[in-house]
């Protein structure tokens, strides 16, 4: 009896920088379409996510810092956190992306927002429209997002 051979997956690096950028402007394209979805969702006023509830709400206590402007400085906060809590065993290396992916999530939050700001008040019904609407289009963002960091790993030959 033979053993069984198994494939490790491993990771893909990019054979050319055209390839990086890519994978850069897909990850973009997602994040652009998961702020649509939280603005969506949050437009709605039925609530919002957890991970946007406390930025949505210190905008509502102080409305002179935008959405997108709060969700930057908690996230970094976060991050400062989990640098304490991680001690040595933070890579800041491979966690330092973390910074310019939350500002560009942070612009593009405050970019829906003000695209979205035609969206009247509506009654319960119409809410729910728009709140369906965000879920579908936040999971579709997430789902490409998913699909170019997986993209990354394929199994070898």
């Amino acid at each position: 009896m033979k053993p069984v051979q198994t494939q490790e997956k491993t990771l893909h690096k990019p054979d050319t920088a055209r390839k990086l950028i890519g994978q850069y402007l897909v990850f973009l394209f997602g994040l652009m379409i998961v702020a649509c979805g939280i603005c969506l969702i949050t437009k709605a006023g039925l609530g919002t996510s957890p991970a946007s509830a406390v930025a949505y709400v210190t905008t509502l206590k102080y409305p002179a810092f935008s959405f997108g402007t709060t969700t930057f400085v908690l996230d970094v906060l976060i991050f400062g956190l989990e640098w304490i809590l991680l001690g040595n065993r933070f890579d800041l290396t491979q966690r330092i992306g973390q910074i310019p992916a939350t500002l560009a999530f942070g612009l593009v939050t405050d970019f829906w927002i003000s695209v979205l700001s035609f969206i009247p008040e509506m009654d319960f019904f119409g809410s729910l429209v728009i709140f369906v609407l965000g879920c579908a289009v936040l999971g579709l963002g997430v789902v490409i997002e998913l699909a170019q960091m997986c993209s990354k790993f394929q199994p070898t030959a």
